[in-house]
């Protein structure tokens, strides 16, 4: 029986792609002990504010040879301060009690590595959307050392003996095709499109962190088709 496996990095409160690919898996890693990346989505992302979007962010300390797994917050007051962004900005949406749990595990966020705050949102979101797959922590595995993520990403799907990995967009960057083929990996690619939802009287923007649709949509597992 064929065995997929999705790899990514943990990132702050993800969009809604990142779980439309979980759910696709059999093996869904989640990537603590690659490098963390300035400006991306390792300690920030998107959420409502009034007719457009800001940015949440959490401050880390780091340098060029952290791992998501050492970066630590700067100021131990952001959780507070998200909790408290958070409240102010859904307000008025539908279902904004659903935000309390996620509220609640920001408040036990503090002095922790970056990795296992994101971890531990990520598996409640996981859990709130209905998805069912493994969860494994790659620095908990002996992976080893690779000069080119592929054959990183060929050597995980070997451990977890999965014969497919679906790659989500950002793949096309560093994706060498004929090293997959040459592994007899088949390669897939994440079909996601944002699927619009009801946001009360905010307007739609799609790709907002999941914690939008959390707060605003009906059903959520049928946004990850």
């Amino acid at each position: 029986m064929s065995k997929t496996l999705v790899a990514h990095q943990p990132n702050y409160i993800p969009y809604l792609g990142f779980f439309h690919k979980a759910s696709r898996a059999d093996v869904f890693v989640l990537q603590d002990d690659l490098k963390y990346v300035k400006n991306d989505f390792g300690n920030r992302n998107r959420i409502q504010a009034e007719d457009s979007s800001r940015w949440l962010s959490i401050p880390v300390r780091a340098n060029n040879e952290s791992t998501f797994h050492s970066v630590v917050a700067a100021d131990p007051g952001w959780p507070r301060q998200h909790a408290n962004i958070l409240r102010s900005k859904y307000l008025r949406a539908q279902h904004k009690g659903r935000l309390a749990p996620y509220l609640d595990a920001l408040a036990s966020s503090v002095d922790k590595p970056l990795s296992v705050i994101n971890i531990a949102l990520i598996r409640r979101l996981i859990d709130e959307f209905g998805i069912t797959v493994p969860i494994v922590v790659a620095s908990e595995l002996d992976v080893g050392t690779f000069d080119n993520p592929n054959d990183r990403l060929i050597a995980l799907c070997r451990l977890h003996d999965c014969d497919t990995y679906l790659s989500g967009t950002g793949g096309h960057a560093y994706i060498d095709e004929d090293r997959w083929a040459a592994a007899g990996i088949s390669l897939e690619w994440s079909d996601y499109a944002p699927v619009r939802y009801d946001r009360g009287d905010a307007p739609w923007i799609p790709n907002l962190s999941a914690l939008d649709a959390i707060a605003h949509a009906d059903d959520l597992e049928s946004l990850l088709r």
